[in-house]
């Protein structure tokens, strides 16, 4: 499952937006492993750390355990 965050700090489960407090319920039907399902986060280089922080909290809060930070390589676009 990935979460992103745009350049404008709009927040996407998959292709679906959603907002911080939605998170738990727009990944739950998504977990076929349910709390132990992986959790990708990507965010726009643009986005600040914060918000990234924010959604990854919540993400855990929620009681998911594997949440990873997704990154891309320089030069790779």
């Amino acid at each position: 499952i990935t979460v992103s965050i745009n350049e404008r700090g709009q927040i996407f489960v998959g292709e679906t937006q959603s907002s911080v407090a939605e998170l738990a319920a727009r990944i739950q039907p998504l977990a076929k492993q349910g709390f132990d399902e992986r959790i990708y986060v990507r965010g726009a280089k643009q986005v600040d750390y914060g918000t990234v922080a924010q959604v990854m909290s919540a993400i855990t809060t929620a009681g998911y355990r594997r949440v990873a930070l997704l990154t891309e390589q320089e030069g790779r676009r």
